[in-house]
């Protein structure tokens, strides 16, 4: 070490000449500027995870091309937190000055920035990644790919954008486990159903021996087991290396619930008299499996309400009641011409595969400068692998999606959307006419023979259908009055287009509502109250302190009037009013502005009228204001600005 440092032509201890002091500080400056570089380097991390994409050109141009491809003490390029903070525009720079943008990190797991952005879903960061070059199978150093790298973390939208990009949904990491693995294990319904329609096998084992049913049951997630369930032919009980069944760890696990939807799977496929089981499940299945409310409806009517109807009701009330009878034979034509519509009639499935999935699954990176871009993911039916249009829903038990989805009807056996709708209105209401006819006559029937246990059967038959019957036509009659479907009635929450609506609605309601609660505070105010409120009426605008300081500001100034027409209040007896929470909400952004007057007070001013406010005060105790008080308060408001 002595001897390299004698021999270093600048060695600090060697006498120095004058030329050699003028080339030792440049050196000292020259491992200034290399300190100062290596500094900059370092701070390139720091600019870049700050998202100004200046301050990044600026320090490259200071230091050069070389900051962009160095390492933080972690082996993280700058494409690495690029990825992660989702910096569209930074990553397109990194690309277009070269810098590395495939490189993988230096630690144990090795991702690369691929899978960074796609471990925080910024489908648009992972839209230039592959447009540079990268590869969309690259896999890290435990054979994590992209794709699984996106079902590990939930993330649907990027999932289905890698699919349509050419992912490969069966490939495997070191363990084996493929994107189907990790969904099941993190519990992601959404991927799960995403993955199946593409094509992936439900049977695959891993390095264990586990399927993806083993780790759906091990996480525990019940929608994960029930969608996995779907599939007739997937194995119920298949054994991992250590002998271990899906119901086995889901007992060890305590899931309760999943062990229960095992059995109940397991009992449906049973291969002991599978006639009888398969009976069983078409009358008292889950839904979509059971026909038994159709069965009751045509046992109910074939073999019990028309055989009673031609053996003791009409040759007892056909002459009688003749034009009845011709009445209900004309609506049981409707009835049955409507129900064989209803049921046989394509309620307005959407085509399949449509050219639409595929252009929204190509511009899903475009969707994080949209503000609505929910609206578009939420539409995708990865089933279907189509594009919803509004108010359509994917129905479960036909495993399609109906335009104008109303519901499943189990009577039809159909759904109810936009090309069955009206016969299924038509249906309903033929069968409440035909029961009130059925009561009608067995009613007249009754009054000639008397009470029989026949009769008493068919009024408890007719009495359910036709409450059904009448129920359904008023509410069919109102929905569509109130252009809305069942679905949306019941599910307006989940709609974003319902939500707005209601929260127009509110806002119309809650300006409102506000305008009694205030009109106390806009008359003390000024002469031109009045003028401010109807402003606020015509506008329908949620009424705040700000607008209201502000219109009163435009219109005149508060003066001493305003605070003695506040100390002219105190003639009477105030209660509910707490001067503390009425000065703390004001000064919060709510008005606390309304008073009770007791009713033995109220003819001594006509100006009770105007303070007059019956509704209960929030957070008031019991409280009488002398004078002063009150007095003290209006100062206290009007310093608080709240008249100002």
């Amino acid at each position: 070490m002595v001897t390299e440092e004698s021999d270093h032509p600048h060695h600090p201890e060697e006498e120095k000449t004058p030329t050699q002091e003028k080339d030792s500080n440049l050196l000292a400056r020259t491992d200034s500027s290399e300190i100062l570089i290596q500094s900059s380097m370092d701070d390139i991390f720091d600019v870049i995870k700050s998202g100004e994409l200046s301050e990044v050109e600026n320090l490259v141009e200071k230091v050069g091309q070389e900051a962009l491809s160095a390492r933080d003490k972690h082996g993280y390029t700058p494409a690495h937190w690029a990825a992660l903070d989702g910096n569209v525009e930074m990553m397109r720079y990194l690309v277009e000055r070269n810098a590395p943008v495939d490189l993988p990190c230096l630690g144990t797991q090795g991702p690369r920035p691929i899978h960074w952005a796609c471990r925080k879903g910024h489908a648009a960061v992972v839209q230039v990644l592959l447009q540079a070059g990268v590869a969309v199978n690259a896999a890290d150093f435990k054979g994590l790919t992209p794709l699984m790298t996106a079902c590990m973390y939930g993330r649907t939208a990027t999932a289905a954008y890698l699919l349509g990009m050419g992912a490969q949904n069966h490939l495997t990491d070191i363990n084996g486990d493929t994107a189907l693995h990790w969904a099941a294990y993190k519990g992601h319904a959404d991927l799960i159903r995403l993955l199946m329609y593409s094509g992936v096998d439900l049977q695959k084992t891993d390095n264990f021996g586990s399927t993806p049913l083993h780790l759906a049951c091990l996480s525990g997630n019940l929608q994960c087991v029930k969608i996995l369930c779907e599939k007739r032919n997937l194995e119920l009980e298949p054994r991992d290396k250590n002998g271990k069944t899906p119901v086995m760890l889901a007992q060890s696990h305590r899931n309760s619930e999943v062990v229960k939807l095992l059995h109940n799977e397991m009992k449906k496929k049973s291969r002991w008299m599978p006639p009888i089981s398969e009976i069983w499940g078409m009358l008292f299945g889950g839904a979509g499996a059971s026909k038994g409310p159709l069965i009751l409806f045509l046992v109910s009517v074939l073999l019990w309400g028309y055989p009673m109807y031609m053996i003791r009701c009409i040759p007892i009330t056909w002459n009688i009641l003749r034009r009845s009878h011709y009445c209900f034979i004309y609506w049981n034509a409707v009835m049955w011409i409507s129900w064989i519509i209803a049921n046989r009639r394509d309620p307005g499935y959407i085509p399949l595969n449509s050219d639409t999935y595929y252009r929204a699954i190509k511009q899903i990176p475009y969707f994080d400068k949209w503000k609505k871009r929910n609206v578009i993911l939420s539409r995708l039916c990865h089933s279907c692998r189509c594009l919803r249009p509004l108010r359509a829903k994917h129905c479960r038990i036909c495993n399609r999606c109906v335009s104008y989805f109303d519901h499943h009807c189990p009577f039809i056996y159909n759904c109810v959307g936009l090309r069955n709708r009206m016969w299924f209105l038509l249906f309903v209401l033929s069968i409440a006419i035909n029961c009130s006819f059925t009561i009608y006559f067995a009613c007249y029937c009754v009054m000639i023979e008397g009470f029989s246990l026949l009769y008493v059967l068919g009024l408890l038959e007719a009495f359910v259908f036709c409450g059904l019957g009448w129920i359904l036509t008023c509410t069919s009659i109102l929905h569509a009055c109130m252009n809305l479907t069942t679905n949306e009635m019941f599910n307006y929450k989940r709609y974003p287009y319902l939500r707005d609506k209601q929260k127009a609605t509110k806002r119309k309601a809650s300006a409102l509502e506000l305008i009694p609660q205030h009109q106390k505070l806009v008359q003390l105010v000024g002469k031109k109250g009045k003028k401010v409120e109807k402003d606020m009426i015509r506008r329908r605008e949620k009424l705040t302190v700000t607008d209201v300081r502000q219109q009163l500001a435009n219109r005149r100034d508060p003066t001493e009037d305003n605070v003695k027409k506040l100390i002219m209040l105190t003639s009477f007896n105030l209660d509910d009013v707490s001067r503390e929470t009425i000065l703390k909400r004001a000064r919060t952004g709510h008005y606390v502005s309304r008073v009770r007057v007791p009713k033995g007070n109220r003819q001594k001013d006509g100006s009770a009228n105007d303070v007059q406010d019956t509704d209960n005060q929030d957070g008031a105790g019991e409280s009488v204001f002398t004078e002063d008080d009150f007095a003290n308060f209006a100062k206290e408001l009007e310093k608080s600005g709240l008249l100002h």
